[in-house]
């Protein structure tokens, strides 16, 4: 830290410690993020000092034939970290640290600054950009990308938790924290104004005062699109409230076709009252359309029901 004040510092003067700095990131004896009880905290001077690697680095070209500045290079893997690295078109930049049992499917790519903790894996054509923080037991799916975050040095780099499990061509940025346990569905893109839906709670999860987006504990993440054909604002704050009352009940149309009926109450100010329908059939359940009626009258249902009971296509078939 010392070192960084010095505005004269040298190239000659720097280049030994750097070194030393390289190590302590390689045994995760110095990280980008720890966690403090429940809560992580930036470590801004790792952040600068590898901002610094770079500033007196060189550029040259490697043994291996890649160019790049001279302070960074390949992470060399040795078979006591136990390890597997298992193609040599699998790249890991110097500065980063890998646990025990930590699998690497080719191609992929982790860059300077990283954390990838026990057991985990990081599969084919995935990439772990600088300072991803990746807990215990975590299997990053194949194309995943979890964001670098460099720059700016007090912004939270992505941070997977122990035992999540990240599905294929995933992209996970801008400073997201994945809690422990949670499962991020295939084709999930998290953003830091990513508005994610929480069915469960009736909530809409918001970026934090840190700017953060928090998936919390075992939740279930799938990528969902949201109807723009009415007043967005509106649609936001209806989903950010909790119903006051449930009410279901099952019709039969003239195809012998059950329709389920559920009246939501809106505790709101006037109260409102949303209707959606959806065909029932054995074990099988569809929406009759792709947005919610807010009919009273049960026979239009009906012949809507009936016009589409050979055409629509089932949402859930187990």
């Amino acid at each position: 830290i010392e070192l960084m004040k010095n505005e004269k510092l040298t190239r000659e003067e720097f280049l030994p410690v750097w070194q030393e700095f390289k190590n302590d990131l390689n045994t995760g004896k110095v990280r980008v993020a720890s966690k403090e009880g429940n809560e992580w905290k930036v470590n801004k001077w790792v952040k600068q000092f590898i901002l610094l690697g770079f500033k007196y680095g060189e550029v040259v070209k490697f043994e291996d034939g890649t160019i790049d500045k001279d302070t960074m290079g390949e992470r060399k893997v040795s078979l006591e970290e136990k390890v597997r690295v298992v193609s040599p078109t699998v790249s890991i930049r110097d500065g980063v640290y890998i646990g025990k049992g930590v699998t690497f499917m080719p191609p992929c790519y982790t860059n300077v600054g990283a954390y990838i903790d026990d057991g985990s894996m990081v599969d084919s054509l995935a990439l772990v950009g600088s300072c991803g923080q990746i807990g215990k037991n975590v299997h990053l799916g194949a194309g995943v990308i979890i964001g670098g975050v460099l720059e700016p040095v007090g912004a939270y780099p992505v941070i997977i938790e122990d035992n999540a499990f990240i599905g294929a061509g995933s992209q996970i940025t801008e400073g997201t924290i994945v809690k422990s346990g949670a499962v991020i569905g295939a084709g999930v893109t998290i953003t830091g104004s990513t508005p994610v839906y929480d069915n469960v709670n009736g909530t809409i999860i918001t970026p934090n005062e840190n700017g953060q987006i928090v998936i919390p504990e075992k939740a279930v993440v799938i990528p969902g699109t949201r109807d723009v054909k009415t007043n967005i604002e509106e649609s936001i704050n209806k989903s950010e409230e909790k119903p006051d009352t449930l009410e279901m009940n099952i019709s039969k149309t003239a195809n012998n076709y059950d329709i389920l009926k559920v009246k939501v109450i809106f505790n709101s100010e006037p109260q409102e009252i949303m209707y959606n329908y959806y065909i029932l059939t054995g074990d099988k359940i569809a929406r009759i359309v792709a947005e919610s009626y807010s009919l009273e009258d049960d026979k239009e249902i009906e012949s809507v029901a009936n016009d589409v009971s050979n055409s629509f296509t089932w949402v859930v078939n187990e």
